[in-house]
């Protein structure tokens, strides 16, 4: 019987401090997040909703990804994301881990990204924590 409560209270113990953990993994083997423009180039169904599928060059090459933290809501509203460009947030030294950031719409008297992407969304800033975000609305811009 004393087995089990200690198997109990590990497991416990463990779940209540993985999220704790991962949130110091990522933190130790981020790099630092670049900004660059992206298109929605198609939408696809999920259990957890509709997320979109985007592309976004860095340094000459095209990356292509699905899915993100910041998925489509509404159903009727697919269409509008379909060829509309939004910022992408990735990480500077692994480019293909990026998410979309629908509440960012790039506009139109911007008509391109620098290779490496920007530190920062112009005319907007950087954003909190953005790399322990982990769904729902983009995460809020950094206070100076």
């Amino acid at each position: 019987m004393k087995n089990k409560e200690k198997l109990g209270w590990v497991g416990l113990f463990l779940l209540i401090m993985s999220p704790l953990f991962f949130g110091i993994f990522v933190w130790l083997t981020k790099g630092e997040e670049r900004y660059t423009i992206g298109e929605v180039i198609d939408v696809r169904g999920t259990r957890g909703g509709l997320e979109p599928i985007y592309k976004y060059e860095i340094n000459g090459k095209i990356i292509r990804i699905g899915g993100g933290a910041n998925s489509i809501i509404e159903i009727k509203k697919t269409h509008e994301y379909i060829g509309k460009r939004y910022y992408i947030m990735f990480d500077e030294t692994k480019p293909k881990h990026s998410d979309i950031l629908l509440d960012y719409p790039v506009p139109d008297s911007i008509q391109s990204a620098p290779p490496k992407g920007w530190d920062s969304i112009p005319g907007v800033g950087q954003l909190e924590n953005p790399f322990v975000w982990s769904t729902g609305k983009s995460p809020p811009i950094k206070k100076k």
